[in-house]
């Protein structure tokens, strides 16, 4: 129950961050610019825990730091904190993980930049008790937009994932991402408009 509670505050929390640093942001973050994004997850996993399946749900979310490296590619390691609930008992496993994303942007000045992602890294999978934990692999690929609903101040994000774990039985989740994607610093200032100069009088 404690790791439950926890899971829930950190999604909270995460959620109050980025209205925060909301204020002083600008839309999707420009090339060599870099950011921060907190989202929810909703996940359908895969396996089980002492025989009894795992049920699909809000469980916990991601907190990414990136980085533009050009108009149409962007890297960031991503923490993740899932807490996933057995079905029909009190049983769950906590997991923490990081993940190193590659996204391919498309559209990156429009309202609506769709992208594409894939990500390696590792999970602990810690079912506690005499079940014990364990470090994994994982593998994810998935596919998301970025809807710039909150004018220059940040843009919302959204995706959907595959993860492949490669436990002692390899798992296949999918998930849902949701969260705000928030730029750093300043942007790049934009050239002032050229005003044409009046033509002069011809001479007397």
């Amino acid at each position: 129950m404690l790791n439950r509670n926890l899971t829930r505050n950190l999604t909270r929390a995460a959620a109050v961050l980025a209205l925060g640093l909301s204020s002083i942001a600008h839309g999707l973050e420009e090339p060599d610019q870099a950011y921060i994004t907190p989202m929810g997850t909703w996940i359908d996993p895969d396996g089980s825990i002492a025989g009894d399946d795992l049920d699909s749900g809000l469980q916990g979310g991601q907190l990414a730091v990136g980085y533009a490296l050009e108009d149409n590619w962007n890297i960031e390691l991503a923490a993740q904190r899932l807490t996933l609930e057995a079905k029909d008992s009190d049983g769950e496993i906590d997991q923490t993980g990081l993940v190193l994303n590659l996204l391919n942007v498309y559209n990156r000045s429009g309202r609506f930049a769709p992208y594409w992602l894939a990500g390696i890294g590792y999970v602990n999978d810690d079912a506690g008790g005499n079940v014990g934990d364990e470090d994994n692999f994982q593998a994810q690929a998935g596919v998301g937009l970025f809807s710039r609903f909150f004018g220059d101040f940040a843009s919302l994000r959204s995706e959907v994932v595959y993860r492949w774990e490669d436990a002692e039985d390899s798992l296949s989740d999918w998930m849902v991402n949701v969260g705000v994607q928030i730029p750093l610093g300043r942007r790049s200032a934009k050239p002032a408009p050229r005003v044409a100069e009046p033509a002069s009088a011809p001479a007397p």
